[in-house]
């Protein structure tokens, strides 16, 4: 089974879902109100998972980045295409075994830097 298949498998259980564009490489979907993008690595032990533009860039947000980054230990804030994104990455050795706890990990952070965006 590959990472993606894992990820497949792991979505699937989730409520509210509704899946956009679902490739080897890359798995755009919704749920709990959110966008997401899947998007594996070569390394098939490799994978990020983004919130994609949830804000325009603006240079009064910079500090704002700066703190998100050292505030979260997994999420990282970014610029891309003059908008902000939040992306999870993580390496995981076993995905059939830790796959599903680390996915549900990932989900929960970035719905966690959303909340704490949307608060400030």
């Amino acid at each position: 089974m590959s990472l993606v298949s894992t990820f497949r498998g792991f979505i699937a259980t989730l409520g509210d879902l509704q899946i956009s564009n679902n490739t080897d490489t890359q798995i755009d979907f919704s749920t709990g109100g959110l966008f997401f993008l899947f998007i594996p690595d070569e390394d098939d032990h490799y994978f990020r998972l983004f919130l994609p533009q949830i804000d325009n860039y603006r240079p009064e947000l910079s500090e704002k980045l700066n703190q998100y980054n050292m505030n979260y230990k997994a999420g990282k804030a970014i610029v891309y295409n003059n908008t902000v994104w939040f992306v999870f990455e993580h390496f995981i050795q076993d995905y059939e075994r830790d796959g599903s706890f680390i996915f549900a990990r990932a989900l929960s952070v970035l719905r966690k830097m959303m909340e704490d965006w949307r608060r400030q």
